[in-house]
């Protein structure tokens, strides 16, 4: 029987929308807020929101657990630098293919 804690990496609630997701790769690279927004041409205000709503979401109690939360679940890959979304994880967020009609 497995246990799992509230707040543990198990039990993650990230789900990240395109926006946050792009703000978790540049953090995830070592980007400061600021860094982040001059990348995405937002204001650093901007970034630091989505990085607290993806903190509160997930439960983690900092960036660092942010980031490895993000890389257990399967958001983000180990398999290339800088740190980029998994292909999997893109895939499952993506569902099923609409079929085109005519």
């Amino acid at each position: 029987m497995a246990l799992i804690l509230a707040g543990s990496p198990a039990s993650n609630n990230l789900h990240p929308s395109r926006r946050e997701l792009a703000v978790l790769c540049l953090i995830a690279s070592g980007l400061t807020s600021s860094g982040a927004a001059v990348r995405l041409h937002l204001s650093r205000h901007t970034v630091d929101q989505y990085v607290t709503a993806m903190l509160k979401r997930s439960g983690a109690r900092s960036r660092g657990e942010l980031i490895a939360r993000a890389y257990f679940a399967g958001i983000l890959t180990t398999e290339k630098w800088p740190p980029c979304p998994s292909n999997t994880w893109a895939i499952e967020q993506a569902g099923p293919a609409k079929r085109m009609t005519s």
